[in-house]
């Protein structure tokens, strides 16, 4: 009598959550995949309402990872040493990737912020050394030198290129453009931003 009871409850709890809970239905805080040695090669999780998708390799070092903040979803590609070495970003300004070297460091970044595409490069101590970006129908090209310092800009605008060179404390010291009236033009300045004639 008593196993008869029992197998109608156990029936009847089962209905009851199939219908609350689908079986279709996964539902947790942490899952993690196993391989066949036991060691941990997949987790998704949340973690302070942030999910996380994280994939290991064969020595439990997490080399992806992708996530959902409030920002917007970020994606990190890390060496067998746990570095980041690519990450990619979409948030409010727009999609950003950026490459890392073996220290860790930035070297490369590329984004796309509100319409405007923009390459950048860094030397070994962070610094950027060279910027391209379109911003509208203008693009633009950047050279610095080891201490941030804009040394050379090439731009068109209009149609109309320009090369502008610049000294160490950022004045502009050299100025050539090619223009449709006036043909080319060069423009050299002092330290102190006056015209020196041209013989």
């Amino acid at each position: 009598m008593w196993l008869m009871l029992a197998f109608i409850g156990a029936a009847f709890a089962g209905v009851l959550v199939s219908r609350l809970w689908p079986l279709n239905v996964l539902r947790a805080r942490e899952i993690r995949l196993l391989d066949k040695n036991g060691k941990i090669r997949a987790r998704l999780f949340v973690t302070f309402d942030v999910p996380e998708l994280s994939l290991y390799d064969e020595k439990g070092e997490c080399r992806v990872a992708l996530s959902v903040c409030k920002d917007g979803p970020f994606l990190s590609l890390r060496d067998e040493k746990g570095n980041i070495r690519a990450g990619l970003v979409a948030d409010k300004d727009g999609p950003m990737l950026g490459l890392s070297d073996e220290n860790g460091k930035p070297r490369v970044q590329l984004a796309v912020r509100k319409d405007m595409p923009m390459l950048s490069l860094y030397d070994e101590k962070g610094e950027r050394r060279v910027a391209l970006s379109v911003f509208k129908d203008e693009p633009a090209l950047n050279l610095s030198d080891e201490k941030g310092e804009i040394r050379a800009r090439l731009v068109v605008d209009k149609d109309v290129p320009g090369l502008d060179l610049y000294d160490a404390e950022g004045k502009l010291r050299a100025a050539l453009a090619v223009t449709t009236k006036a043909g080319s033009v060069l423009g050299l300045f002092d330290e102190k931003g006056q015209a020196i004639p041209l013989r």
